[in-house]
């Protein structure tokens, strides 16, 4: 899952001005919660007296870290300011072009400002000042605002096990996820777990949304839970939608992908769910799955379609060492793009007994998918 980044800001408005320069008043808005340097530029200046003897302006910004130490000095190109409001963001940053930036212990701000990238997780306070000059004076002070911006970093949980897709043969699976995190907000982790039925014809981000949930928990201080003999029991051949969402307080750190599981095995599911194939993976998986009887159905990833004219694979026990591969069987029977049935009595010379394996299906890019089996119940091959 990719990393989230929030902002929170404090717009404090100080006006550092003599009385007779009262009518400059200098406001800043918040920039996004994401932003670039040329994002904090979202200003109003008002000048209540169009009328005084200034004619020359430009706006100055320092930016300190979370130890006021400066890192970022820049100066605006000099403008004029003929009406009463000025407005100053990204649709007219040109009229304070081009900037004149001096840079000061911050290696990295130099490189995020040089490339226009966005600012990394931190605290920035930013002071604007806007000077100005009458014709035939020098430039003074008008007015100040200072901002705060927090940038937090924040890790959502992402699920581990059981993998998206998997089959599951226990009614009281270990859900597990990692650990979510926050760079700015201090306390201790909990999780919300929702585990939702899907129904014929939605997907699993529409049972998680729409459906009444199976079974919910909160406040879990670790990133795992047992589904509990206490909850809604699992029904065979059924599948469902399950999310995670990570909390700090009343703050959230953001939810987890939507995965789903069937708790169910392939006999069943060929009659009362039609269509059921165990999911290849990219690595092993952490556990077996458990198959009855003597058909393996198995599926390679959306993203991969095979092009090979025969599927490849290699069959080994669990201490690596080869038993068979793809010429020891019947061609497996395939089934639409990227599935295939795998008859385990085609390989009549072989003695393939109850207990641990691991399929192997090199591709030709180099890729390699895994199932790991525990057959049981076999029934004898005719």
């Amino acid at each position: 899952m990719k990393k989230l980044a929030t902002g929170l800001y404090v717009c404090l408005t100080l006006l550092f001005m003599p009385v007779m320069h009262a009518q400059y008043v200098l406001t800043c808005i918040a920039p996004p919660p994401q932003f670039s340097h040329d994002d904090l530029w979202n200003l109003s200046i008002t000048r209540t007296n169009t009328s005084d003897n200034y004619a020359q302006f430009y706006v100055a910004m320092r930016i300190y870290n979370a130890h006021s130490q400066l890192e970022v000095k820049t100066n605006s190109a000099t403008m004029a300011l003929p009406d009463v409001l000025t407005v100053i963001n990204l649709g007219t940053i040109s009229r304070v072009q081009p900037f004149t930036i001096n840079y000061y212990n911050s290696g990295t701000l130099q490189q995020i400002i040089g490339s226009g990238g966005i600012f990394p997780p931190g605290t920035y306070n930013v002071d604007f000042t806007l000077y100005g000059r009458p014709s035939d004076g020098e430039f003074t002070e008008l007015a100040t605002v200072s901002e705060q911006l927090i940038v937090d970093a924040m890790w959502p949980p992402m699920l581990l096990s059981p993998a998206d897709g998997d089959s599951i043969q226990t009614p009281n699976p270990v859900l597990t996820w990692t650990p979510a995190f926050s760079t700015y907000l201090s306390g201790s982790v909990s999780y919300m777990l929702r585990v939702a039925p899907i129904f014929e014809g939605q997907s699993k981000q529409q049972a998680i949304t729409a459906n009444l949930p199976q079974y919910t928990e909160n406040n879990i201080p670790m990133p795992l839970q047992i589904y509990p003999n206490t909850a809604q029991p699992l029904e065979e051949g059924k599948r469902y939608a399950w999310q995670v969402e990570g909390r700090m307080g009343n703050s959230s750190l953001g939810y987890s992908e939507v995965w789903e599981f069937c708790y169910c095995f392939p006999e069943q599911l060929q009659t009362s769910y039609n269509g059921f194939y165990y999911k290849l993976t990219e690595h092993p998986q952490s556990q077996f799955e458990l198959l009855k009887g003597n058909m393996v159905p198995v599926a390679f990833p959306e993203k991969y379609v095979p092009t090979e004219e025969k599927l490849i694979f290699r069959l080994k026990n669990t201490a690596g060492k080869q038993l068979a591969d793809q010429r020891d069987f019947d061609a497996p029977k395939k089934i639409g793009l990227n599935k295939y049935q795998i008859d385990l009595c085609s390989a009549s010379r072989l003695d393939i007994a109850n207990g641990y394996y691991i399929f192997e299906f090199p591709t030709e890019s180099g890729q390699t998918y895994y199932l790991r089996i525990q057959l049981s119940e076999r029934t004898n091959c005719r």
